[in-house]
């Protein structure tokens, strides 16, 4: 395999689990503003509108409001699925840096 693939491979990985991550927590807002817009208006700023803020995602995350999502069959599904996108999210590069790490030292040791 040559040395710049592996890289790549992974650099797009990456990317897509972030990206993939991105699109959950939006659609999670979506469907827990449309069915909670009391508790979305009082908990998460600016809830209605496109700005971006940081609590969007947070208020998912947060373990006093596990109660309220898994009130909502649907709603917890999907923060489940967003809560494993976060995991992999976090694991996903220090994962990828040890694997190129392993393969540049195997590599380096191999004769040929």
């Amino acid at each position: 395999m040559k040395s710049g693939i592996l890289p790549l491979i992974w650099v797009l990985l990456v990317g897509a689990v972030w990206g993939i991550t991105v699109l959950q927590n939006q659609r999670l807002l979506r469907l827990f503003v449309a069915r909670h817009p009391e508790i979305a208006s009082k908990e998460i700023p600016f809830a209605f509108s496109h700005a971006r803020h940081p609590e969007k995602a947070l208020f998912f995350l947060r373990s006093r409001f596990r109660d309220i999502l898994r009130m909502d069959p649907d709603v917890w599904r999907q923060r489940q699925h967003f809560l494993w996108l976060c995991v992999a999210s976090l694991a996903l590069p220090p994962v990828g840096f040890i694997i190129m790490l392993v393969y540049a030292i195997i590599s380096a040791h191999t004769p040929g």
